[in-house]
């Protein structure tokens, strides 16, 4: 065990230790041991825990040299952790005895006490031997330790950190790499720039990063630079590091400046001496590697600094935001990842002295696969290329690519060191919560809550004292871990966060055995190397999880975290199976567990074995297909989260949820088919979060529940409001006391004619008044005539969102525009509202804004709104949403008159469906998008003034015949969408046109029927045109005249203009990339210019992507060559083709993708086609009359995939099949008269083949010599060999196959043995085999995780559910499905 491994050691059994010391003398366990007399053993404990803990420190320092210490150690650490699970058992029966004792009644305890005894009786022998037990144990250590002379440590800790060189200003700039522009920002922004503001003094800026990331390099380079030099008359360079010692600091300053060295130590006399050294001068400090987060010493330490010039600096770097923030005048530097080229420069300078491979490209890749693991982490690059130097052998490089970084030898590596003494520095509260999250693959991204519910479940944070919550106290954790570079935000989202790869290595490192991922321990035999000592597991989720993965787990009985990742699974994830072995067998063993997580998987119950998990915290559920949960789970007395959110199957909880007394969050968000709550859910008065509430009339589900849930936090939805039975029950509710809830729904019933609420809605609602605390509201389905008037008072300072949807009574809106923070305002389907007027801005003689933050506006399917009046006081003013950026009017169809007046802020402007609205002139100066559908035509002819207008989309215009005039003066329009206008016939009036839109760069015109053409022949389209996209155009006859112009022209895709004939007579757009031509049934001939004479303006043309489908009337390609720059081309239904010429692919070397489909013709490829030496792809699909393939074969160098499919008439496969050693994919589907396979086989190296409907195939399938294609793991295999009777013959099919699929054998009738032969398999898939009944007798392969059975109806009746002859053997695979429904 290296020094690292012992703080790691220590720090989990000194936290151990202490928690053990405080759960001793809490007052549950006190009462505990009170009645069952235990006191006497739980001091005997805590004396022993004492006398240990009193040589801990000794015992660490021995365990280098002395392998006995080392082993005590280990079995202390295996003792605490099995004294805290017993302990945890006595809480457990103390708070369920306290639970009973609280709700029952004095016949209920006599009655229960008769019956219990038994049960009492059997506990307490328990409880003795579980006491004896460890009593033995803990004696056991104790005795251990005098016979090893541990003694305990007089005057304090000592410093275990291992010393380092301090830094200093020199630094050798050839070395540097890619930290210019972080250079010049630093100089040019922040000591030479504006100065952000402070409250004076001299300017402080910290540059703030994760160790290893450059910090001090780039504060040497500022130091250094010559601009920096001149600038400031004075400069001085401190090592502050870790032992902050205000004495040292002092007297290295003191002689940096003065370049002599100092004999005082008095911090006085040095201070005194550094401010007369400062004193009126322009200085530059830089305190290099600061730690300390002491205010007050930074308060001591920068007094004499204020004696310099206002200009002076100060340059901090840090690994700590906390610290960067105390000391920082100004925002701090947050130094990024290096760039992967620069890393790679600075790897291959520092292992090869050249900044590129050119002098070893045999170490290329390898260097490359090295940089990437730095993840742009420079200590790294230098480190690992260091270890590299002078070696050039490429399996030297491979080993240092393959080895941990505790792996490396430490005294040649800063990388380890120097991350370790993060950690080391860490307060010892947040040094487990870190270990814990080694538990976390490089590049996951987690959740804050979702990580502090963890840490809470598995007791690292402890209810603080005061009022500050657990959750409150995690998240600063959280923050804390955050601050200190151990965390970072993820660049996808901005709610998740991440480790860097390197942090996530140091904290496997410091977690030792005490957590394992399962992925990691997967030896090179495929057996998993699993400690006993282990207590927190994670694994990956994968489609289908069978037995064999969790086989490991019945090593760890004292597991305490079963965690399937991620905890997070988006909607759209794949489905993933889960055998159920792991309920029926394992669950059962696991009984120390306190985190259960099996998110994501397709369960759809649970066992009862699940309320024997006693220790249980943390139970997730979300997102499978739960339908119910058992009685059982209510015993679980300890459960403080459980998470069941878009659990859309979920019909009910158990009736017994009163019982989880320590539940704190109950997660049924998405829960739709959950119609009801439990009984007396009001009983979990600890809840934080209850995130829906479904009121009913019957007792123990009224919304009184809502009464003693005082903490809930977040979002509470309210369900089915109509059933409130009387008004007093939401007087008792009481939602106006709980002030952690900051999101409120409320919905009565939408069902039509629903019975009518007992009590008036207006008084439920207005008794439903919610804390001023409230940040966002939505009212759905409310009945009542008006809203009462807490609704829109400005006294709800922190409301930013509002919906009111569904409130077919409401005839006037209420006031909300005095709400100060409102946002987000959204209104829709109020069919009783036909005016909004005053009172819906909430005017009064003071006011001096209305919707004075409001955002986003949507007024939605308004089906009765005809006016919109503002107030005339504030009409000629910009204080009516003077901040709104977006509007949006949808399905008003009443609507008419004014629009707001005034809109300087509107920078969106949506109106669908208001085909009355034919509002004044309006000027919108800010608007950068508008969007309008079935909208007056006279409308558009409203708006002035839209020179900032980016965007414009127009749609289902009846009447338009063309654009209006103001239009064509769109000087910053970027997009023009014009979709489904019936009368449009061309874009613009005549004289009008695209010459002002000199910005335009993308041009759509849809479903335009009557369009003749875009401009007229004399006008141009605009140059800046980069997407033009023309479609369902069935009277245009012709694109404008002057497309050449257009050399920004990237897209040009005409789709279903049945009438075009052709395109302009003039050359093709030479930067054009992709062209597609779909349904074009007129077309006669190509663009002019897509194809070339051969000439040197062939290799000018940069189309890449062509596609020319449904183009009947297209009969022949022009004589010339394709361009050399084509990587993607598709012919599909040009049925005149009879071949493809070779003239046109000489240069079809850049070609990558050919699909080739529906030319019936068609009866030749080009020859040329083994030339292709990039072709990846090729697909021939509903080719007819094609025969053979060209004799020259296929290209061999890079094709990965072939696909050749109803081609009825081909008769064999191309040549030399077994050269295409790159082929990984070969499908070969319907055809017919293919016989027999080419000499040589099958590519070597297919991963996947494909061969269905070819039903004259005579070739036995043993002659297929599949066995050869070692790489192979997907087979589709059908309508062959149609005698056979028995699949797979032995070694016919490669061992590592992963996915099998059979179909169309009529004769089949037995899988035979040989499937167990593949021991790879995962899915088998067996289709339309009538024969088919017997599996193998042995069972199947151990890997396997779906069956699938469709149209075998002998095989289906012997797999039925429990009752066929086969159910023992496919009831514990993850999935089985039989004729698409699933029955596991």
């Amino acid at each position: 065990m290296d020094c690292g491994t012992a703080v790691v050691v220590e720090n989990i059994i000194s936290s151990l230790l202490e928690t053990l010391s405080e759960e001793l003398v809490s007052p549950m366990l006190l009462e505990f041991a009170s009645k069952e007399k235990l006191h006497n053993h739980f001091n005997n404990w805590q004396t022993i825990l004492l006398k240990i803990q009193a040589v801990l420190e000794d015992a660490e320092d021995r365990q280098f040299t002395e392998r006995l210490v080392k082993i005590w150690l280990n079995e202390l650490k295996d003792l605490a952790y099995d004294l805290e699970d017993v302990l945890d058992d006595f809480s457990t029966v103390a708070l369920r005895q306290k639970s009973k004792e609280e709700s029952q009644t004095i016949i209920g305890k006599i009655r229960n006490y008769m019956y219990s005894f038994f049960d009492q009786f059997t506990f307490k022998y328990s409880l003795a031997a579980q006491i004896k037990e460890i009593t033995a144990r803990m004696q056991k250590v104790v005795k251990q330790k005098d016979e090893l002379g541990l003694i305990e440590r007089i005057g304090g800790s000592r410093n275990r950190g291992q010393r380092r060189i301090a830094s200093t200003s020199l630094v050798n700039k050839s070395l540097v790499f890619g930290r210019e522009s972080d250079k010049d920002f630093i100089i040019n922004k922040r000591l030479f720039g504006e100065e952000e503001s402070c409250e004076g003094g001299v300017r402080v800026i910290p540059i703030v990063g994760m160790g290893g990331l450059g910090k001090t390099t780039l504060a040497q380079l500022v130091y250094n630079d010559d601009r920096v030099k001149t600038f400031f008359k004075l400069r001085a360079w401190v090592c502050v590091s870790e032992e902050f010692d205000i004495v040292r600091v002092m007297k290295t300053l003191l002689e940096s400046l003065t370049s002599m060295a100092s004999d005082k130590n008095d911090l006085n006399e040095l201070q005194v001496e550094v401010k007369k050294k400062l004193s009126k001068n322009r200085f530059l400090i830089v305190l290099d590697d600061v730690w300390n987060e002491n205010y007050n010493d930074w308060m001591a330490l920068r007094s004499p600094f204020e004696a310099g010039s206002p200009e002076s600096k100060i340059i901090v770097t840090t690994r700590n935001q906390q610290v960067a923030s105390m000391m920082g005048t100004v925002s701090a530097h947050d130094l990024k990842e290096m760039s992967y080229d620069h890393c790679l420069s600075l790897f291959a300078q520092h292992a090869l002295g050249s900044t590129n491979f050119d002098n070893h490209p045999n170490l290329k890749v390898v260097g490359e696969a090295i940089v990437k693991r730095c993840k742009g982490l420079p200590l790294a690059v230098k480190t690992l290329a260091g270890l590299l130097r002078c070696k050039t052998g490429y399996h030297e490089c491979e080993d240092i690519l393959n080895s941990k970084i505790w792996d490396l030898p430490e005294k040649n590596c800063d990388i380890l060191p120097a991350l370790r003494l993060s950690y080391y520095y860490l307060p010892s509260h947040l040094k487990q919560c870190f270990a814990y999250c080694s538990l976390f693959p490089k590049d996951y991204e987690f959740q804050k809550d979702e990580v502090v519910h963890l840490w809470i479940a598995e007791g690292f944070i402890h209810q603080p004292k005061g009022r500050k919550e657990v959750e409150d106290l995690g998240s600063e954790y959280f923050h804390d871990l955050l601050s200190r570079s151990f965390f970072q935000q993820s660049c996808v989202s901005k709610s998740c966060y991440m480790m860097h790869d390197l942090i996530n290595d140091l904290a496997q490192y410091v977690a030792g055995e005490v957590c394992f991922r399962l992925e990691d321990k997967i030896n090179s035999n495929g057996q998993y190397n699993v400690s006993e000592r282990v207590r927190h597991s994670s694994f990956i989720r994968q489609k289908y999880d069978v037995f064999r993965k969790f086989e490991p787990f019945y090593k760890t009985k004292c597991l305490r975290t079963f965690l399937a990742l991620p905890v997070f699974v988006p909607d759209l994830e794949v489905e993933c199976y889960l055998t159920n072995k792991v309920f029926q067998d394992l669950l059962a063993k696991l009984g120390c567990l306190r985190v259960l997580s099996l998110t994501g998987y397709c369960i759809s119950e649970l066992p009862d074995c699940i309320g024997d998990l006693s220790h249980l915290r943390y139970l997730n559920l979300s997102r499978t297909k739960i339908r119910y949960l058992p009685e059982s789970l209510c015993a679980l007395c300890n459960l403080q989260t459980l998470d069941l959110s878009h659990c859309k199957e979920l019909t009910t909880l158990p009736q017994g949820m009163g019982n989880l007394i320590s539940l704190h969050y109950l997660n049924i968000v998405r829960t739709d088919n959950m119609t009801e709550m439990p009984l007396h859910i009001g009983k979990l008065i600890n809840l934080k979060k209850l995130s829906k509430f479904i009121v009913a009339k019957g007792n123990g589900r009224r919304i009184t529940e809502l009464k003693g849930l005082s903490h809930l936090q977040g979002q509470l939805s309210l369900f089915d409001l109509q059933n409130v039975p009387e008004i007093r029950d939401v007087r008792v509710a009481n939602l106006k006391e709980k002030r952690g809830l900051d999101d409120l729904v409320m919905k009565w019933s939408s069902a039509p004619n629903n019975i009518q609420s007992e009590v008036d809605e207006f008084e439920v609602l207005d008794m439903l008044e919610p804390h001023q605390n409230l940040k966002k509201l939505s009212i759905f389905f409310y009945e009542g005539s008006k809203f009462p008037s807490w609704i829109g008072n400005p006294s709800f300072v922190n409301m930013v969102y509002l919906n009111l949807c569904d409130c077919s009574n409401i005839t006037s809106l209420p006031s909300l525009g005095r709400l100060p923070l409102l946002k987000d305002l959204h209104i829709e389907r109020m069919c009783g509202v036909s005016l909004v007027d005053s009172e819906f801005y909430g005017a009064t003689p003071y006011s001096d804004k209305l919707f004075p933050s409001l955002e986003t506006l949507t007024f939605g399917e308004m089906s009765e709104w005809e006016k919109w009046f503002q107030p005339l006081e504030f009409e000629a003013t910009e204080k009516i949403f003077p901040y709104l950026h977006e509007l949006v009017l949808q399905s008003c169809p009443k609507l008419v008159g004014d629009l707001p007046k005034l809109l300087t802020s509107l920078i969106k402007l949506s109106i669908f469906e208001c085909p009355l609205l034919t509002a004044p002139n309006l000027s919108l100066p800010s608007l950068r998008e508008l969007n309008l559908e079935q909208c007056d035509e006279r409308f558009l002819t409203r708006f002035k003034d839209l020179t900032a207008l980016t965007r414009l989309k127009i749609e289902n215009i009846s009447n338009l015949s063309c654009l209006p005039q103001d239009f064509t003066c769109l000087v910053s329009l970027e997009v023009l969408e014009v979709q489904d206008c019936g009368e449009l016939r061309s874009l613009w009036q005549e004289s009008a046109g695209f010459k002002n839109l000199s910005c335009l760069k993308r041009l759509a015109v849809m479903k335009c029927p009557q369009l003749l053409q875009l401009i007229d022949e004399d006008e141009e389209l605009p140059s800046s045109l980069e997407y033009i996209e023309i479609e369902d155009c069935s009277n245009l006859v012709k694109l404008p005249n002057g497309m050449q112009k257009l050399r920004t022209l990237k897209d040009l895709s005409i789709k279903w203009c049945p009438k075009l004939l052709s395109f302009p007579s003039e050359s093709f757009p030479s930067l054009l990339k992709n062209l597609v031509i779909l349904e074009c049934a007129s077309l006669q001939s190509l663009p002019k210019g897509l194809v070339h004479n051969g000439s040197s303006s062939i290799t000018r043309c940069h189309l890449e992507h062509l596609e020319i489908l449904g183009c009947r009337s297209l009969r022949f390609f022009p004589a010339d060559e394709l361009p050399a720059a084509l990587k993607h081309l598709e012919i599909w239904d040009c049925n005149w083709l009879d071949s493809i010429p070779e003239r046109l692919l000489p240069n079809g070397r850049s070609l990558e993708f050919i699909r080739i489909g529906n030319c019936k013709n068609l009866r030749a490829l080009p020859h040329c086609l083994s030339t292709f030496e990039h072709l990846t792809e090729l697909h021939v699909n509903q080719c007819s009359s094609l025969e053979y393939f060209p004799e020259s074969g296929l290209p061999i160098h890079n094709l990965r995939t072939l696909l050749i499919s109803d081609c009825e008439n081909i008769k064999s496969l191309p040549n030399r099949m077994h050269d295409l050693t790159t082929l990984q994919h070969l499908t070969v589907f319907g055809c017919p008269c293919i016989e027999t396979f080419p000499e040589g086989g099958f590519p070597p190296n297919l991963l996947s083949l494909t061969i269905l409907g070819c039903k004259q195939l005579k070739l036995h399938f043993a002659m297929w010599h599949l066995h050869k294609l070692t790489f192979l793991k997907n087979l589709i295999v059908g309508d062959f060999d149609r005698d056979m009777v028995s699949f797979p013959e032995d070694f016919t099919i490669p061992p590592n196959l992963v996915h099998l699929q059979i179909q169309n054998l009529p004769k089949l009738k037995s899988i035979s043995e040989g499937l167990l032969d593949l021991i790879s398999l995962e899915a088998l898939d067996v289709r339309n085999c009538d024969n088919l009944q017997c599996l193998p007798e042995k069972g199947l392969p151990i890997t396997l995780g779906v069956l699938q059975i469709r149209k075998c109806p002998l095989l289906e009746e012997e797999c039925r559910n429990e009752k066929g002859a086969y159910w023992p053997i496919i009831s514990n695979l993850p999935r089985v499905r039989i004729n698409y429904v699933d029955i596991l």
